[in-house]
């Protein structure tokens, strides 16, 4: 867990990128997709590396998303949303089936 953790502690540093800020990338909205999966990982360290299924859920929902936003992503935007999504992939990976 302290890997997740690590990450986690330099992913809260980066700001959000200005490139898609109040933009939508492909119909979705990238600053939601952020501060939802950003509510998981919360809620998975506050559960000590658990989530319940509302928040399982919808870090997968992140995670589909990201999938399709991130390829379109450049520059900072692409670090941000890619160590986000490696975050949620880690965090995912520690859920039951």
């Amino acid at each position: 867990m302290n890997d997740i953790k690590q990450l986690w502690h330099e992913w809260k540093k980066l700001p959000f990128p200005a490139t898609v800020a109040g933009k939508k990338i492909e119909g979705f909205d990238p600053a939601e997709i952020a501060a939802n999966a950003s509510r998981c990982i919360n809620a998975f360290f506050d559960a000590n590396g658990a989530l319940d299924a509302e928040h399982a859920g919808m870090l997968r929902a992140c995670m589909s998303d990201m999938q399709i936003v991130n390829p379109k992503c450049v520059g900072d935007a692409q670090v941000y949303f890619g160590k986000l999504y490696r975050l949620c992939d880690l965090v995912s990976g520690r859920l039951p089936d």
